[in-house]
């Protein structure tokens, strides 16, 4: 790390990221040279060795920060098992609302960079990362009936099948240039997602039958 003044160090780290970041909306990383991002940014390889080990690291930076933002959200919930399915969680409708307008503005303030990571040049790493991190609000909400998972591979499925139907919702509502407002969009995912809570609200959630 550069031992120089923070808000020049800030700056010039900000200008290496933009530059990769323009190279590798276009091009998969494997492509990107250093030599690329420097003359892109203005400076010489050895500024970018000062901050940087390699385009890896650079990446791998980035997506720390990302992940790092949707961590925070979810500090409250760090209890949570996320393999687990809950039948029975009955959150209430404002926390839940709370919340997941919390993941969604950070999610649409991130745009740019998840766009890209969860495209076609993006890091398959990286999406296995971010599902290992989104899943703790399905595993606290979403209220699966215990039936529909009842051994550890099924509840497997049904989790994968639930986050990755919720990134997926989310990619196609930050590439929408018509999408819905950020309200709307949320009371959306909570009646496609959080079924438990719809349930409770019109009166029809029943718990699992009991095992004879």
């Amino acid at each position: 790390m550069a031992n120089k003044q923070p808000e020049v160090t800030a700056r010039t780290r900000a200008r290496l990221r933009h530059a990769f970041w323009e190279l590798y909306a276009v091009k998969p990383i494997e492509k990107i040279s250093v030599r690329e991002i420097t003359e892109r940014a203005g400076y010489n390889r050895a500024t970018f060795y000062l901050h940087y080990q390699s385009v890896y690291d650079l990446l791998h930076q980035i997506e720390d920060e990302l992940l790092s933002h949707r961590r925070h959200l979810f500090e409250g919930l760090e209890h949570a098992d996320p393999t687990a399915i809950p039948s029975t969680h009955l959150p209430n409708r404002e926390e839940l609302e709370r919340q997941i307008q919390a993941f969604v503005a950070v999610t649409k303030r991130d745009a740019p960079y998840l766009a890209v990571l969860l495209g076609p040049h993006g890091d398959a790493e990286f999406l296995e990362r971010i599902k290992n991190v989104d899943v703790r609000l399905i595993a606290m909400y979403a209220g699966v009936p215990a039936t529909a998972a009842p051994t550890a591979t099924t509840r497997e499925y049904v989790r994968e099948f639930y986050v990755s139907g919720l990134l997926a919702v989310m990619r196609k509502w930050l590439a929408d240039p018509n999408a819905m407002p950020i309200e709307q969009f949320v009371r959306f995912l909570i009646e496609a997602f959080f079924p438990a809570l719809r349930d409770a609200r019109q009166g029809t959630h029943r718990p699992p039958a009991e095992s004879a």
